[in-house]
């Protein structure tokens, strides 16, 4: 058609498309997935190229010298192929440009990238960490908008990106649109929940857009997000065991962080800002981030190393109690027994009954005998005219009882241990279980809670009541500890049953 190309004008259209995939295409297969506006600006390149050889050759400006028969005279035929009125070398052009354009955000955006990564070459752990989380929101979205390090933390992260959503749609519905142009896509955010502090990194679509005071005015909409879906958090699971005091939220464009916003945790009727204590901003804001992180690996190294003190000194102490108890052991001494020859009658020890040997086998001279200034030797079980004699032991009294079984020369029955009385109803009072001691508990996400346990709810219910060590007491249900806590409670439970 005349009107949209001439000539071969329509290979215009047709070669842009399949360069920007073909380029799109190189450029993945070199550097992965990769950053997309880097692909972007690959396919710009492609279809540039193509364009370019369009203009070059196929879509050459030709000239024809052609002869008028009737007046014998040459008549010059240029024939041109152009689309929407434009060349192939302006094609190229306008596309060559473009991909110019987009190849310097990409590398903006390449070189923060990589001195995000530059982080991890720091002696800093935090800085390793914070590169980890800020990896999750940066890749485009890569692995789902709403990212943690725990599945609550990851579900907080979802909620709060909703809910700036929800705000900023309030806002332009009302008509108090910002002197910016907000545009449609999802807010990608991380979340790292523990028992000291919240931080939130979220990526802004189209941040660079904004000016000084969107920016600001986005900052209080995610510190208002922040704070909304932690209270809600904290009210509709009473007694949790991550509630952070202090808030962290973070945000960042395509390309850098702009601002950090930091505070206190108050509540969402007390007030926009209520809580914000300090905001940084520009290129400060990233090692602000940093510095949280690494206070953030401190705590965690510290609550490691005072685990494993404690799992130590336990070890220990249960070592010492049991040489304690070893040590308290009444000595149990095999008594002497005095050794009969002849007709002499063997010497009874104070508290000792000893039974005589048989008077006849006595009176007779034993076969051993010793002479006259020889040492005597002991009687053995089994040998003639011996007896052999039981002994009983009290434990608790000490007391060391020697008799004569009925049948001498044969072993004695076991004689069952006699029972004190007052010992056995000793022994029946029951030590009270609940409450227990202070401890850890852990739930199936790997979550430790310190408390003891105060009372447990029906078993139907299968719920136990806990105090922590601030005094602050709550119900959790057994089902959501790890395997052996549960297994564990239960068995607490059953044994505290009347």
């Amino acid at each position: 058609m005349i009107f949209l190309w001439r000539g071969r004008g329509w290979l215009v259209p047709l070669l842009f498309i399949f360069g920007l995939f073909a380029g799109g295409a190189v450029a993945m297969a070199v550097k992965g997935t990769g950053s997309g506006l880097l692909v972007l600006a690959s396919g710009f390149w492609g279809a540039t190229v193509l364009l370019l050889l369009f203009a070059l050759w196929w879509g050459k400006t030709s000239e024809y010298v052609l002869m008028d028969p009737a007046t014998h005279q040459s008549v010059r035929v240029r024939r041109t192929h152009s689309f929407w009125f434009l060349g192939g070398k302006v094609w190229a052009a306008v596309v060559g440009g473009l991909a110019c354009l987009v190849t310097v955000v990409a590398l903006m955006e390449t070189r923060d990238q990589e001195q995000a990564e530059g982080l991890e070459d720091l002696s800093s752990p935090g800085a390793a960490a914070f590169v980890e989380a800020d990896r999750a929101i940066r890749n485009l979205g890569a692995g789902g908008a709403a990212h943690g390090n725990l599945a609550v933390a990851e579900r907080l992260a979802g909620q709060f990106a909703d809910a700036v959503q929800r705000m900023r749609e309030e806002t332009i519905s009302q008509g108090r649109r910002p002197s910016f142009s907000l545009t449609g896509g999802e807010f990608l955010t991380y979340c790292h929940l523990d028992s000291e502090i919240g931080v939130f990194l979220v990526q802004v679509p189209e941040l660079r857009k904004f000016d000084d005071e969107a920016k600001e005015w986005m900052g209080i909409v995610c510190w208002m997000a922040a704070r909304s879906v932690l209270e809600q958090h904290a009210a509709k699971d009473a007694g949790a065991i991550y509630e952070p005091e202090r808030l962290v939220v973070a945000l960042r464009g395509v390309v850098r962080y702009d601002r950090v916003l930091e505070g206190t945790l108050e509540p969402i009727e007390a007030g926009a800002d209520a809580g914000l204590e300090s905001t940084t901003v520009g290129p400060e804001s990233r090692d602000a981030i940093v510095a949280h992180f690494d206070q953030i690996i401190d705590r965690q190294q510290a609550a490691i190393a005072a685990a494993r003190e404690a799992a130590a000194g336990a070890v220990a102490e249960a070592v010492a109690v049991a040489d304690e108890a070893a040590e308290d052991a009444p000595a149990v001494e095999e008594p002497e027994v005095a050794e009969a020859a002849g007709d002499a009658e063997p010497a009874a020890p104070a508290g000792q009954e000893v039974a005589a040997m048989d008077e006849d086998a006595a009176d007779e001279p034993a076969p051993d005998q010793p002479a006259d200034g020889a040492q005597p030797t002991r009687p053995q079980p089994g040998d003639p005219g011996t007896a052999t004699l039981a002994i009983e032991v009290d434990a608790d009294s000490g007391t060391v009882t020697v008799r004569a079984p009925d049948d001498a020369g044969s072993p004695p029955d076991a004689a069952e241990p006699e029972v004190d009385a007052a010992d056995q109803a000793e022994a029946m009072e029951a030590e009270p279980v609940l409450p227990t001691e202070v401890r850890d508990w852990r739930d199936q996400e790997g979550r430790v809670m310190r408390a003891s346990v105060l009372a447990f709810g029906p078993e139907a219910a299968d719920e136990a009541e806990f105090e922590r060590e601030d005094g602050v007491r709550f119900t959790v249900p057994i089902e959501r500890f790890a395997p052996a806590d549960q297994q564990e409670l239960r068995a607490l439970r059953d044994s505290a049953a009347p």
